[in-house]
């Protein structure tokens, strides 16, 4: 009889840590789950960013350039023309 409890014992306890190894896995793995997503979110927000950097400024320096030999033209051209005629 006493054999028969320390079985029937040893079955509970075991199929109690079992289910305390399953309720842990399912914690694990629903946190793992959580912080990929997080982490994915984060990485998507960063190659954006990077990527609406990526079309902003290729196009600056030569709109700088063209700025500047626009202005510079404009400039020559003014150099020798009578009052008269610039307005």
């Amino acid at each position: 009889a006493a054999e028969q409890q320390l079985a029937i014992l040893l079955n509970n306890l075991q199929s109690n840590l079992t289910a305390k190894n399953k309720e842990s896995d399912k914690k694990y793995n629903e946190q793992t789950k959580r912080l990929e997503v997080q982490l994915d979110a984060k990485i998507h927000r960063m190659q954006g960013f990077y990527k609406l950097w990526a079309v902003i400024l290729p196009p600056i320096p030569p709109l700088l350039v063209a700025a500047f030999v626009f202005f510079t033209r404009r400039a020559r051209e003014r150099e020798g023309v009578s009052k008269k005629r610039l307005v």
